[in-house]
C-alpha cells in the first residue's frame, strides 16, 4: 500500500556535489511512498504546466548517498535538510530528466504518461528530475544560485533518464576532453553530446564520469552507446567553439573492455 513502502524508488548511486545540475524546479513535494513527487510552480523562475495547462507533476530521483526517508513519519532528509513532508513547499537543484514530449501521441498529440513511464518506474509523472538538493525556499534558493553560477559545464549535454529506450550495441572510440568540449575519435573526429543527468565533469583532473564509472580521460579507449547522428567532410562548428566532422548522440559511456 502507497505509504508504507520502506524505501524511494529511483534514487541515484553517487553525490552530486562535482555534479550536473543547471536547473532550479519549486513546487510542493509528495511521498506518495515508494514514489517521491514534485507537483511544479515554476521551473527556472517560470511558471510550469503541461501543454494542455494542466498542472504538471515530475518523478523526482533523490542521490542515495545523502537521502534519509523515515517510514514511520513519512519525511525525507536531502544533504541533512529536513524534516520535509507532502505538502511541504521545496526548491529542488539539478537537472531535468524525463520529458513529457517523450511521449506524446503523435496522432492526437494527448500525453498519456502512464502507458510508458508508469510501466518503467511505477511512479507515473508527466517529466522526472535528478535533484542535487532539496530544500524548504528560505534555506534552498540562494545555495541553489551559488551552485548554479559557479558550475562548469559541458557542452552538448541533454536531458535524459534511465526509462527511455537506447541500442544495446555500442561503437569503440578514443575519448578528447577539450573543455567544453568532449570528442570520440574513430575514423575522425566527433563531438560527443551526453546525458546531462548522468555524466560530471571534474575541471581539476579533466575526467567524466558517467553514473559510478570512471574517471575518464583523453587517450582513454571507450564504448559509446550509437553512432555518428552525422558525417561530413571536412568539420562542421557546435556549440562551445567545438568543431568536428560530425556529431556522437551517446546515452552511456563505459571502458572498451568492459
Amino acid at each position: 500500500m502507497a505509504g508504507q513502502a520502506r524505501k524511494l524508488l529511483g534514487m541515484y548511486g553517487w553525490d552530486p556535489e562535482d555534479g550536473f545540475h543547471n536547473a532550479v524546479w519549486s513546487g510542493t513535494l509528495v511521498l506518495d511512498a515508494p514514489c517521491a513527487y514534485l507537483d511544479i510552480s515554476h521551473q527556472n523562475g517560470r511558471i510550469a504546466l503541461t501543454p494542455e495547462g494542466d498542472p504538471l507533476r515530475a518523478f523526482v530521483r533523490l542521490p542515495e548517498p545523502l537521502t534519509h526517508y523515515d517510514p514511520d513519519t513519512g519525511a525525507v532528509w536531502v544533504g541533512g535538510r529536513g524534516p520535509m513532508s507532502t505538502g511541504d513547499d521545496v526548491i529542488l537543484a539539478g537537472s531535468e530528466g524525463w520529458q513529457i514530449e517523450w511521449n506524446a501521441n503523435e496522432d492526437d498529440r494527448t500525453h498519456d504518461f502512464e502507458s510508458v513511464f508508469q510501466r518503467e518506474s511505477g511512479c507515473p509523472a508527466h517529466v522526472s528530475f535528478y535533484a542535487a538538493s532539496m530544500s524548504p525556499p528560505a534555506s534552498a534558493e540562494q545555495e541553489a544560485t551559488v551552485d548554479l553560477d559557479a558550475r562548469e559545464l559541458l557542452s552538448g549535454l541533454f536531458p535524459w533518464d534511465t526509462e527511455q529506450l537506447s541500442h544495446d550495441v555500442g561503437e569503440n572510440a578514443v575519448l578528447t576532453i577539450e573543455p567544453p568540449c568532449v570528442y570520440a575519435e574513430a575514423s575522425g573526429r566527433y563531438f560527443v553530446r551526453l546525458p546531462r543527468p548522468l555524466v560530471r565533469f571534474d575541471s581539476e583532473t579533466n575526467s567524466i564520469w558517467y553514473k559510478t564509472r570512471g574517471p575518464f580521460t583523453t587517450g582513454d579507449e571507450i564504448t559509446l552507446q550509437g553512432g555518428p547522428e552525422r558525417s561530413v567532410y571536412g568539420s562542421e562548428s557546435y556549440e562551445g567553439g567545438c568543431s568536428a566532422r560530425g556529431d556522437w548522440h551517446a546515452t552511456w559511456i563505459s571502458p572498451s573492455n568492459s
